[in-house]
């Protein structure tokens, strides 16, 4: 196997795993809003429906 299909396999491999992240996971929610405070506020303010939040 040439080192650009190796490349290519690899990448598709990862490509798999991400699909299988669900947002609603705590290692991957954490991951995404590390240190994002604005992001988390929307989130909530989203799904607690309160705009006030």
């Amino acid at each position: 196997m040439t080192v650009t299909k190796q490349i290519e396999q690899k990448h598709q491999e990862d490509l798999q795993r991400l699909r299988g992240f669900r947002l609603p996971d705590d290692d991957f929610l954490t991951k995404c809003f590390e240190g994002d405070t604005t992001s988390i506020e929307l989130v909530l303010r989203i799904v607690l429906e309160k705009p006030d939040f």
